[in-house]
Parts: structure tokens; sequence; C-alpha cells
């Protein structure tokens, strides 16, 4: 079973260092808070960044600390786009306007 286990693994890890990674966004953090105490000193320290990507058009993100070198990431699944625009009269005369 230790086998089967061991050669999925070493499968699944060959097959995604082969996939085509698209970095589309990156947000290295600033500010941070745990458990109301303030880890930002220790955040900008380890360089943390959060990353988005795609492997074969589906959309990842990780969690990195290049300091420890550590990573956290998953796919993201039922991402849903939705925009809303309010219109007040004052900002729909000003539009009217132009």
């Amino acid at each position: 079973m230790k086998k089967v286990i061991i050669l999925f693994t070493v499968l699944m890890t060959s097959m995604l260092a082969f996939a085509q990674q698209k970095e589309q966004a990156r947000f290295h953090v600033t500010y941070a808070i745990y458990n109301g105490e303030d880890i930002t000193e220790w955040a900008i320290k380890s360089k943390l960044f959060t990353v988005f990507y795609t492997v074969n058009e589906e959309l990842y993100m990780a969690n990195y600390s290049e300091t420890n070198e550590t990573q956290s990431w998953g796919v993201i699944w039922e991402l849903k786009n939705e925009s809303t625009i309010v219109f007040t009269n004052s900002c729909y005369s000003m539009l009217c306007k132009q």
C-alpha cells in the first residue's frame, strides 16, 4: 500500500511540474493581525505573499513565505464574479450631464 501511495504522489508531482503555471496576480503582505496581535513586522521579514495563478485554465491560490521556504496552495472552486452598480440621484444626474 505504501508503494502505491508513493507512486501516486510521484506521478501527481510530476504532472504538476510539467503543467503550465501562469501567474495572474501577486500580493505582498504589508499589514497582518493574528488573534488580535499585530504581526506585521514578522510578516514583512518572512516576505509573505499571496499569489493567484492558473494551471490548465484552473485558478489556484497560494500563500508563500520566501524566508521560511513554506507554502500552502489549492484550487479555487465555484468563484463567482458579481458587479453591482448603484446609482443615486446625484450620481445619475452627473452621468446625464456629460
